[in-house]
């Protein structure tokens, strides 16, 4: 429901709740996407299989769907020797990095960011829309071929317990999680380095690359009262024979036909090893939102993403707290440096800092064949999130005004140490089309 908005997008805290559901205890364990919806709509077309998405990928500007996507793309194929990816500060102001400078780049990078306050419909700063330049030793495509090497190294020895494999933009590297120890991340130089960092140096080399010591993350499932338009944040409960499934809606979206959706995650339709997607209702409270319509999640020996889709009336509007809301004025992926907080229905709002962008992450689950599934596109907060809050939307602080940058799939934890880890939101226009997009103020 929209409501009465405030004036301000600043961060709010969000509500918590105390009631529980019982916890999602099965996953997707066969990597395929499956629909089911009304006879009218029927379910959403999928333009690529997901299987069919490399991870990592590089998307020509035509296949994503975002203004800040699209101009990131743009550099990523006219300058794919020097440009060397995209960070923000907390404030939200860019930094573009540059392995040579390159007059060229610079010129198109910033006319490329002059553009967006208008393809979004709102107004920036011109001060704040300088971009901010910067010399870096790699470029955004040696970066992704050699986290693709590491992730095929990671995939065929088990042995070596590298679980997280992604993109740290801010500091130009390459991010390795493995282990099971307390979380410590750290660049080469910052020796000792153990066996598996070692044997990644000996076949890498060490310029690119950090090691965080990290044990496999665990996927995240288990307000109150909405109507018609749908917000994200909303609580999603869906019943099963099995109990209760607790989820938390993303982002609203829509096809350009004018079909409304709502962002969620894939595995909050599975329960103890079932998939529901198609048999699945979902209710905010008493109130049915819709039918879950769409799922797709991974495998313990194959990268999928984990997504679903509920047909319900959205709206472009996500809470923050017990009675705020807050309109989206645009989506892109994350942006490595930039603050973003986490909407949850069980957790609240957790805000922090973006570590890590274009990660594939093996997520541990006992109850799926070999432990487990990689799931790939995903973007790290750091901090955590609490079960039932998978699903829920991720927004960024940015100068053009909150961002929807993911939806939550799961936490990374040990006994002190935990982040959030969210499912890019470019991934759906990868699966669905650029005609899906997410609802926001210039396009509701």
């Amino acid at each position: 429901m929209q409501g009465n908005l405030t004036s301000s997008w600043k961060w709010q805290r969000w509500l918590m709740v105390t009631a529980l559901a019982l916890p999602l205890v099965g996953l997707a364990t066969t990597g395929t996407t499956t629909a089911g919806a009304s006879e009218a709509l029927g379910a959403p077309t999928l333009v690529r299989d997901p299987s069919t998405i490399a991870v990592p990928v590089t998307f020509a500007p035509g296949d994503v769907s975002s203004p800040i996507d699209k101009a990131v793309a743009t550099l990523e194929a006219e300058f794919p020797a020097d440009f060397g990816g995209l960070s923000a500060d907390t404030s939200g102001r860019f930094s573009v990095a540059e392995v040579e400078v390159n007059p060229d780049l610079e010129v198109r990078a910033q006319t490329l960011f002059d553009a967006i306050p208008a393809q979004l419909g709102v107004e920036a700063d011109p001060v704040d829309l300088r971009l901010n330049f910067i010399q870096v030793r790699s470029s955004v495509a040696d970066l992704l071929a050699l986290k693709a090497s590491v992730l095929e190294l990671a995939k065929a020895n088990a042995e070596l317990h590298i679980n997280g494999v992604g993109i740290d933009q801010l500091h130009n590297r390459v991010l390795v999680a493995t282990g099971t120890a307390m979380a410590t991340t750290t660049a080469v130089s910052s020796s000792p380095l153990d066996a598996t960092d070692q044997e990644l140096v000996t076949s890498f080399g060490s310029s690119s690359l950090e090691f965080q010591q990290a044990p496999p993350a665990t996927l995240s499932a288990s307000r109150y009262a909405d109507s018609a338009p749908f917000n994200a944040g909303d609580q999603l409960t869906m019943p099963t024979v099995y109990g209760n499934i607790g989820c938390t809606s993303g982002p609203g979206v829509h096809f350009s036909s004018g079909w409304h959706l709502i962002l969620t995650a894939g595995h909050c339709s599975w329960a103890a090893g079932t998939n529901f997607s198609g048999n699945l209702t979902a209710y905010n409270g008493s109130t049915i939102m819709g039918p879950f319509i769409a799922s797709s999640t991974g495998t313990s020996t194959s990268t999928w993403y984990d997504t679903g889709l509920i047909s319900a009336s959205s709206s472009n509007i996500t809470w923050a707290g017990a009675a705020t809301r807050i309109a989206l004025t645009g989506w892109a992926t994350a942006v490595a440096g930039a603050s973003a907080c986490s909407e949850g229905s069980y957790g609240g709002e957790r805000c922090a800092q973006v570590i890590s962008t274009n990660e594939t992450k093996l997520f541990a689950d006992a109850n799926l064949p070999g432990g487990g599934e990689w799931v790939g596109g995903l973007t790290r907060l750091g901090i955590p999130t609490v079960a039932g809050d998978s699903g829920g939307i991720v927004v960024e602080n940015s100068i053009y005004g909150p961002l929807a940058v993911g939806t939550n799939v799961g936490t990374g934890a040990s006994s002190s140490w935990s982040e959030d880890i969210t499912v890019s939101l470019y991934l759906w226009s990868q699966a669905y089309g650029t005609a899906l997009v997410v609802n926001t103020v210039l396009n509701p």
